[in-house]
């Protein structure tokens, strides 16, 4: 049986150079975020990960305004703006990725 990083890198994922983000539910009972999606993470440097809350294995469904946000900014402007990214529950296990999520200017 394949461990979670085998999952992440067998399709070469993990050599992707091109931009990309990974929404991964909270509350997802099939594959919980804190064991799999951490772990993906961790596996995948070049991925923006999402953990967004009050959402299960089919985030799309549960909180479909949010994920189509998401999806629309980065789509249509390569980057989502930091107030998706907050809504979406952009990852805090590592800094967000500045070619993919707009950073905040905190010092304000």
């Amino acid at each position: 049986m394949l461990g979670v990083t085998e999952l992440a890198t067998l399709a070469g994922f993990d050599k992707l150079s091109i931009p990309g983000f990974y929404m991964y539910g909270k509350e997802d009972v099939l594959r919980p975020h804190h064991l799999f999606g951490h772990a993906q993470e961790d596996a995948l440097a070049n991925i923006q990960f999402f953990y967004p809350e009050e959402t299960g294995h089919q985030g799309q469904t549960d909180q479909p305004e949010m994920f189509n946000q998401v999806f629309l900014e980065f789509f249509r402007d390569g980057k989502v703006s930091a107030k998706s990214a907050e809504w979406g529950g952009g990852s805090t296990r590592r800094p967000a990725n500045p070619d993919l999520v707009e950073i905040r200017d905190t010092t304000a």
